[in-house]
């Protein structure tokens, strides 16, 4: 860098195996962590790769296997159709109004006088080695 030389040239040709099977599982997990929901991923993959094939694409059924699908899978267009119909499904059927809460009352620390607390006994964690 610093030579104005080349050290080695990596050539990637994009070519790789593509399958729709990973695609479908990123937008699956990527769901499920923009949603923070724990579980359910054995449930939502199919429902993907169903509104995949049959409703992504203005409802025209397409083939998952076909390249040109593929490659219009990683548009950006494409993948915000797809986060924003399931968030806004999937909150419809876990977020519930359920309307205002206010605060009466609140303690503020310095308004605190202060308290005495016993000594409680605790065990230390011990190290143990892998395989153990």
């Amino acid at each position: 860098m610093l030579d104005q030389e080349i050290h080695h040239t990596i050539h990637l040709d994009g070519g790789g195996p593509a399958d729709y099977r990973s695609v479908v599982a990123f937008f699956a997990r990527q769901l499920l962590k923009e949603l923070r929901l724990v579980g359910g991923y054995d449930v939502l993959y199919p429902k993907v790769k169903a509104f995949m094939t049959g409703h992504l694409f203005e409802g025209t059924p397409v083939d998952l296997e076909s390249p040109t699908i593929l490659r219009n899978l990683s548009e950006p267009e494409v993948g915000k159709i797809l986060f924003d119909s399931f968030k806004k499904a999937i909150n419809a059927l876990t977020i519930r109004d359920s309307g205002t809460t206010r605060i009466e009352d609140r303690i503020r620390l310095k308004e605190m006088r202060p308290f005495r607390t016993e000594r409680r006994p605790y065990l230390a964690a011990v190290g143990r080695e892998a395989g153990v």
